[in-house]
């Protein structure tokens, strides 16, 4: 006999001899999820329990236990924990895991309006976390969206823990019996946030997490979600074509901090091979982010929220130069906070420097190698008419400059502005 009564009847009964259904707390398109009490050990736990009328397709079944099975596999911090999975006497299958005292994103979206990049980057580097645990066992989530993003209070700490992985796939290398629970051609997942592959039914790797996660904080840091449809077709045509709005422009903010909207984009991006290519590298960028930011005060004048003192252990000129090697190498221009955070370093060398005695070693370019230093032992000394050298070599650059000018072409004095290209789909995906 399979249970036909409404999820709201079930409340005050005890389900599998040992769970007290208290309340609802979230209900999908196949489960409910309850908060119960464990009536041997008094624990409160969440409950979820697959909805009567999902009982008939088998496949429901399946994902539900492959769900289990899934986190069951990851043992980790920002990952909810489950313990018990089973059937009660009516045959419905039920999971329980841990309760999370705390609030969805979604919640803390609709709470605040928006986010601010100092609050969006450490949650989402702890997603990166759980994430990347999730894909080494070749887990894809396949349904990342804020009501799956749990941010809860563990004393002074905010810890974020990614929950329900019912739409979870296993890659085929590690599962191949789970692939038989998606059809080819077959669309799963919340259409705000899925990637362009998956809005076409095409095979998912985990790059698919990584857009989903950049549509997250894309709505993180704006209140809504980068593309609005009126259906499905024209939300899954926006994912695959479409650009998203400047984040600047949509909350008009014009400060709003360039550096987190490349990352963002860098995520979204429509083609897989020009995204990050693991979580482990987004995550690398937004903990330089959040190293490096700093952060406007309610006087205008800015400090730095996560820059240590100078007097610690750290080293913070070779912090400086790794973040400055991760910037270059995903082709992010070195940002302003970055700069002066450098020329402080350099200013504070020289300012030691003339105390001790010694000679100031200038900074080389960012583009080329720091200047050895030279003991003042074994300087070498300046000829006397260095004065004289450099003003003939000044005079010989103004005399080629003069010359160059007065052999330009009449009538094109002056710059011109090169032609704006404006191809607006200039970058459409490629299914690789």
């Amino acid at each position: 006999m399979k249970n036909t009564q409404r999820p709201e009847e079930l409340l005050g009964k005890t389900i599998a001899d040992r769970y007290e259904l208290l309340e609802i707390i979230g209900q999908g398109g196949i489960g409910v999820v309850y908060k119960a009490k464990h009536t041997l050990m008094g624990r409160i736990v969440a409950f979820k329990m697959l909805r009567s009328e999902s009982l008939e397709d088998e496949r429901n079944r399946k994902r539900f236990q492959q769900e289990a099975e899934a986190i069951s596999q990851l043992n980790h911090p920002n990952i909810v924990s489950v313990f018990d999975f089973g059937f009660t006497q009516d045959n419905s299958a039920f999971l329980v895991m841990d309760y999370l005292d705390g609030k969805d994103l979604d919640t803390l979206i609709q709470e605040e309006g928006y986010l601010t990049p100092e609050e969006v980057a450490p949650i989402f580097t702890q997603i990166c976390d759980a994430m990347t645990q999730s894909h080494q066992h070749g887990i894809i989530h396949r349904d990342l969206k804020p009501g799956n993003i749990i941010v809860v209070k563990e004393g002074k700490k905010s810890v974020a823990k990614l929950v329900d992985f019912g739409m979870a796939k296993f890659e085929a290398k590690n599962n191949r019996k789970a692939q038989s629970l998606t059809q080819p051609g077959e669309v799963f997942g919340s259409p705000y946030y899925m990637s362009p592959e998956q809005c076409i039914g095409s095979d998912l790797d985990t790059r698919s997490d990584i857009y989903s996660m950049g549509v997250l904080m894309y709505e993180a840091v704006t209140g809504q979600p980068p593309f609005l449809a009126n259906n499905m077709v024209e939300m899954a045509q926006m994912h695959i074509y479409e650009k998203p709005k400047e984040i600047s422009k949509v909350i008009q903010d014009p400060d709003f901090p360039e550096w987190m909207q490349r990352i963002i984009f860098k995520a979204m991006e429509k083609n897989v091979n020009d995204r990050y290519q693991t979580t482990e590298e987004l995550k690398q960028a937004l903990s330089a982010f959040t190293k490096f930011w700093v952060e406007k005060t309610g006087g205008g004048e800015s400090k730095p929220v996560s820059i240590r003192q100078a007097t610690t252990t750290r080293n913070l000129k070779a912090e400086i130069e790794a973040a400055k090697a991760l910037l270059a190498a995903q082709g992010i221009p070195l940002p302003a906070v970055l700069q002066q955070a450098e020329k402080s370093e350099n200013e504070k060398a020289a300012a030691a420097a003339a105390a001790s005695g010694a000679p100031a070693v200038p900074a080389a370019p960012p583009s080329q190698a720091a200047a050895p230093v030279v003991n003042s032992s074994e300087q070498v000394a300046l000829p006397k008419n260095l004065v004289v050298i450099v003003s003939v070599l000044i005079a010989v650059l103004l005399i080629v400059c003069l010359i160059l000018f007065f052999q330009k072409s009449p009538g094109k004095t002056g710059y011109q502005q090169a032609p704006q290209n404006n191809t607006s789909h200039s970058n459409f995906y490629e299914l690789t």
